[in-house]
């Protein structure tokens, strides 16, 4: 039920794990790891493939823990399909799991860069199930994304429908060309370092009907960005939002 490893991807630049299929899939199906480290693992999903997850991290019911991982360099990209996703947690944990404790250091997730196209539906950070708790970014980059960071739950099998838990930190991770760079569909904390976000749509959106999130933003930059309802920020229920020492603006 607990399994404790140590994974390294080694090679050129260009070298990857080439995902062709099928479909609505994952890559990789983390259950019960445990205090391990995963670095320099690259995965591309292959063109025409939706609804993929690269890593799917989860728990059941029998196998309660899957925590304390930190992903090092290691890269998402996700192609043209509909529906891909670098990392998913707790997508059919439920409330009992143990999601905790997640690092990501210079990690990044990629979207359909090479047509210049936002595809529907990727998503490089997915956090959904009540457990999923004390996640921290250092560094890190995603572009082409329908949303860079987002806890709102998604439908699918099984899925749990409950959004992921805050407690969650960010230092410096950056974003190019993103429809959305953070939803945040939860309450509890959440606080943003650092960072240069460019040519995006919305930098943070808290849907309607969440609860009190408590967001500080900080030495954040953020410029050339053009909302088609010209608004940046976007919080649709009442709670804390500081912004500190950033630079915002939008397109001339």
């Amino acid at each position: 039920s607990q399994c404790f490893l140590n994974i390294a991807g080694f090679g050129t630049t260009v070298s990857e794990i080439r995902y062709t299929g099928p479909g609505n899939k994952a890559v990789f199906k983390v259950l019960g790891l445990k205090s391990s480290l995963i670095s320099g693992v690259k995965v591309l999903i292959s063109p025409g493939i939706g609804g993929v997850v690269v890593w799917d991290i989860d728990t059941t019911p029998e196998i309660a823990s899957t925590s304390l991982v930190t992903f090092k360099n290691c890269s998402a990209l996700l192609g043209n399909g509909i529906n891909n996703v670098g990392w998913r947690l707790g997508h059919k944990s439920g409330g009992g799991a143990d999601i905790s404790s997640y690092q990501w250091e210079n990690c990044s997730a990629y979207g359909n860069e090479s047509e210049g196209t936002v595809i529907s539906g990727h998503v490089g950070w997915l956090l959904e199930g009540r457990n999923t708790l004390q996640n921290t970014w250092f560094g890190g980059f995603g572009a082409y994304l329908d949303k860079v960071y987002s806890n709102l739950s998604q439908p699918g099998t099984g899925a749990t429908y409950e959004n992921g838990n805050g407690s969650v930190f960010f230092f410096g991770l950056g974003g190019s060309h993103n429809n959305i760079d953070y939803e945040i569909a939860a309450e509890q904390v959440y606080f943003i370092s650092g960072g240069r976000f460019e040519v995006g749509k919305k930098f943070l959106v808290v849907p309607k009907g969440v609860e009190d999130p408590i967001i500080t933003v900080t030495g954040v930059e953020v410029n050339d960005y053009n909302p088609a309802d010209g608004i940046l920020i976007s919080m649709g229920r009442p709670g804390s939002l500081t912004l500190d020492a950033c630079r915002m603006y939008a397109k001339d």
